[in-house]
């Protein structure tokens, strides 16, 4: 896994935030990463706090970022921290524009949010933004989720992320003491008519077949550092991707699930594959996502 040195959360002060923020002191503690905290109170708060405050009209942003702090140093220290140890950046304007600025600026290499929007609804219109224009690596969060990951599934797709995936769910699961599966959802070639091949006479010895080859390409993409093992592969069979990993990690107990995302050039900014959306809307564990590079064609 590619260290974490600098890790941002960012907190809007929810419930479902305050997990996120959990999980990135928890983070940066066993990685020995720096913690920054952004906060973005939007332009129209500013503005009301002019009106009200016309007096001071001069000093409402210091103002803004001053309760932030002390609101966040509140936080902090119910999970054990010293905002000391924390750098907090309090800044109005768009939320996905400020973090995506702060991530530039401080060079993070992982964002951290919580996975849920106003209402509570899962996959909130936030953090789909910042899993598309955000870092490499974007960590969404649910409200309940604690402490270290025990069951962790990485999602393998057998495109350029394969070994990235792999890689990153198996240093978390060294770093956690956990058990980590690879997993990869098929179907069958001949079962898809737009491929119009005949069944085969012996249609699950040929099944079994395709899973062999399958696994020897997970063995053979995959190869992880000197003395480590493989996590275990496994397979899925379902036409949908998304449902069948959702549906896996579900029945497995799974508290971190890592996938890779797709990125198309659209409209001067990603969207992400359907396959990731799904996972990271449906699934409710702690989702890691690492986009492609910037060009990249892969589909998931």
């Amino acid at each position: 896994m590619h260290p974490l040195r600098t890790i941002l959360v960012a907190t809007d002060f929810s419930l479902g935030a305050r997990s996120a923020l959990a999980e990135g002191v928890r983070l940066a503690r066993s990685c020995g990463a720096s913690l920054h905290v952004l906060h973005v109170f939007s332009n129209v708060d500013a503005d009301n706090a002019r009106s009200l405050f016309s007096d001071v009209a001069g000093s409402v942003d210091d103002l803004l970022r001053s309760q932030a702090g002390e609101r966040l140093s509140a936080e902090l220290s119910e999970v054990g921290t010293s905002p000391d140890d924390v750098t907090l950046h309090a800044r109005s304007g768009r939320v996905v524009d400020e973090m995506t600025s702060v991530v530039d600026e401080i060079g993070a290499d992982l964002l951290v949010i919580g996975a849920t929007g106003e209402g509570g609804r899962r996959w909130g219109t936030h953090a789909g933004r910042c899993v598309r224009r955000g870092p490499m690596r974007v960590l969404l969060v649910p409200p309940k989720h604690e402490g270290p990951y025990r069951r962790i599934v990485a999602c393998v797709d057998f495109s350029g992320r394969t070994k990235e995936v792999v890689d990153h769910a198996a240093g978390l699961a060294r770093q956690d003491d956990a058990r980590v599966t690879s997993i990869h959802c098929y179907e069958l070639p001949w079962e898809r008519a737009s491929f119009g091949m005949a069944m085969p006479e012996n249609p699950l010895q040929a099944d079994e077949q395709y899973q062999q080859l399958l696994a020897k390409q997970y063995e053979s993409e995959v190869s992880l550092g000197e003395g480590e093992t493989l996590p275990e592969f496994s397979l899925v069979r379902d036409v949908d991707p998304g449902r069948g990993i959702v549906r896996y990690a579900t029945e497995e107990g799974a508290d971190l699930v890592v996938c890779g995302t797709t990125g198309r050039s659209q409209l001067g900014y990603w969207i992400l594959g359907t396959t990731a959306e799904k996972v990271m809307r449906d699934t409710p564990s702690v989702v890691l996502a690492i986009k492609s590079p910037k060009g990249a064609s892969d589909e998931s």
